[in-house]
């Protein structure tokens, strides 16, 4: 009996080890990128179809670096026949055979971004948002100097999640790291005008025109604000002085409209 009950029970942790150690045979998961690469091999020619199957199929079978080349292959093709959304998958998925590498993640990430704007659907804004966090954070944790990505990814938590103060945070700490970053201080200044924070919002604005005197939306900003602020002169002011420093251009009209509806000068 005794021997029994432990051959029962040996079979049992095998067969438990067995369940844990052994791949599962389910099928991957499919997501809109799978769908996506179905329906462009419905409507491209056949000859683009067996060269874009041929590439898929070569990268689903490396690993590591040779794998993140297979993979960067594929997403130059996909670019290039129209597929961009799914070229950014594959510049993730080379992300993820080489995670230590941050070129990759600035990449993934960057594609997904520039999809963003052009998406159509909530889902699919939902979901390249999702992607260009994710990248953006992993790439931060190698290089958390990458100020650009960071602001990117605050705009990701600020304009499409509603993350305000999560998107500020990420803002401050380039701003403070980076005093003369003028895409820091500009967002930064809008934010503490959405909060009330009249003052602190000029304050932001004029500093990014000292580092900055050709900034054409920190100068129009500073003017709106102002002018909001019934400082009437000031706003002028500002836009005088940028009047002077864009001689025949586009943004030197921008100016001289701003300038016409804010009306005549006292005594004139």
């Amino acid at each position: 009996m005794i021997k029994r009950s432990l051959g029962v029970l040996l079979a049992g942790t095998a067969a438990v080890l067995l369940l844990y150690f052994v791949p599962e045979r389910k099928p991957p998961k499919r997501t809109r990128y799978h769908d996506m690469v179905d329906s462009a091999y419905t409507v491209l020619p056949a000859a683009q179809v067996d060269s874009l199957k041929l590439l898929e199929k070569a990268h689903g079978k490396l690993q590591g670096e040779a794998q993140a080349e297979a993979l960067l292959r594929a997403a130059a093709r996909w670019e290039k026949v129209g597929f961009d959304a799914v070229a950014a998958e594959r510049y993730r998925l080379a992300a993820e055979a080489e995670p230590g590498l941050r070129e990759r993640w600035a990449e993934a990430g960057d594609r997904f971004f520039s999809l963003v704007p052009g998406a159509t659907q909530d889902d699919e804004r939902v979901d390249y948002v999702f992607h260009a966090i994710y990248c953006y954070e992993k790439l931060l944790k190698i290089d958390f100097t990458d100020y650009e990505r960071k602001i990117r990814l605050a705009d990701c938590y600020t304009d499409y999640q509603g993350n305000v103060m999560q998107g500020v945070v990420l803002l401050r700490q380039v701003a403070a790291a980076d005093p003369d970053n003028a895409n820091a201080q500009l967002r930064l200044g809008r934010f503490a005008l959405m909060s009330g924070q009249t003052d602190k919002a000029i304050e932001r604005f004029r500093a990014v025109l000292s580092k900055d005197s050709l900034n054409l939306p920190a100068r129009v900003v500073l003017a709106q604000t102002l002018a909001n602020s019934q400082d009437l002169a000031g706003a002028k002011q500002v836009l005088k002085e940028g009047i002077a420093l864009h001689p025949d251009s586009a943004s030197r009209q921008e100016l001289e409209g701003l300038l016409l509806q804010l009306g005549p000068d006292p005594g004139k």
